[in-house]
C-alpha cells in the first residue's frame, strides 16, 4: 500500500476520533472510531466501505425512537397529527439543518483520495485546483447542488482554498448513519444520547409507559364485573 494512502487512512481515522470526542457524552459502551469513520464515508470516496448500511439502520432507529416518544408524550393526539409531527422531525431538511449546526458536514468524506494532490504539511501541491466557488471564507457551503448547471464545480472535491461542496442529502444521510453507528456501538441508549446531542430529544419518563398501558383504549372498554352482574 502506498505510504500516502496510509497517511490518508490515518488522517480519516483521526477525523473520526475528533468527531467522537466532540460528541463526547457519557456512555457505558463508547462507540468505536472505525464505526464513526464508516458513517462519515460516502460512496464517492471509493473505499471498500461506506455509510449506506449504517444509514439504513439509523433511519429505522430514528423513526422508532421519535414514534415512541411522540406516542407517549402526547396521548391525546390523533394518529394523523402524530404522523405529521414525526415527519417534521425525521425529514431530510431537519436532519441537514441539525447536522450543519453541529458542523458534521466538515467531517464527511465525500470524494476519492487523490494521491497526485497529496502533499506533506508545509508543502505546496504542483497539481493545483483553483477556487471557482466565489466565496471569501473557508466555510463549507451546504446548499444542494443536485441541479447545479456549473460544470466547473465538482461535488465533494475541494479546491486549494479548502472549499468543498456537498449535496444537502449527503449531510442528512450522514446523520442517519451516525445514529446507526452509535446504535451498533452502544445500543439504543447510545443512539438516543447522540440524537439528543444533535437536537432531537426522544427521552421520556418510565411512568409514561405505565400511563399508556393504563389508558389503553382496549382496556378502558372492557366491561367491569359489576356491569356484567347488573346486566345478568
Amino acid at each position: 500500500m502506498p505510504p500516502e494512502l496510509l497517511v490518508d487512512i490515518d488522517e480519516s481515522l483521526m477525523l473520526a476520533c475528533q468527531l467522537r470526542k466532540e460528541i463526547s457524552f457519557c456512555c457505558s459502551n463508547p462507540t468505536p472510531s472505525f464505526l464513526i469513520l464508516e458513517a462519515i464515508t460516502t460512496l464517492r470516496s471509493c473505499e471498500d466501505f461506506s455509510m449506506e448500511r449504517l444509514e439504513l439502520l439509523g433511519d429505522s432507529v430514528l423513526k422508532y425512537a421519535v414514534s415512541c416518544s411522540l406516542f407517549l408524550k402526547f396521548p391525546g393526539k390523533q394518529e394523523g397529527k402524530l404522523s405529521s409531527d414525526r415527519v417534521k422531525i425525521i425529514r431530510n431538511a431537519t436532519l441537514r439543518r441539525l447536522g450543519t449546526k453541529r458542523g458534521i458536514q466538515g467531517y464527511i468524506r465525500g470524494a476519492a483520495f487523490e494521491p497526485r494532490r497529496w502533499v506533506a504539511p508545509g508543502h505546496i501541491s504542483i497539481h493545483r485546483v483553483p477556487c471557482k466557488c466565489g466565496l471569501n471564507d473557508t466555510e463549507v457551503p451546504n446548499r444542494s447542488l443536485d441541479t447545479n448547471s456549473d460544470r466547473s464545480i465538482v461535488i465533494g472535491k475541494a479546491c486549494d482554498r479548502g472549499h468543498r461542496w456537498l449535496c444537502s442529502k449527503t449531510i442528512s444521510d450522514c446523520v442517519k448513519a451516525l445514529i446507526g453507528a452509535y446504535y451498533v456501538g452502544g445500543g439504543l441508549p447510545a443512539a438516543l444520547a447522540f440524537m439528543k446531542w444533535l437536537g432531537i430529544d426522544t427521552e421520556f419518563e418510565p411512568d409514561m409507559v405505565e400511563e399508556a398501558i393504563r389508558t389503553a383504549a382496549g382496556w378502558t372498554y372492557l366491561p367491569k364485573i359489576h356491569e356484567i352482574e347488573t346486566l345478568e
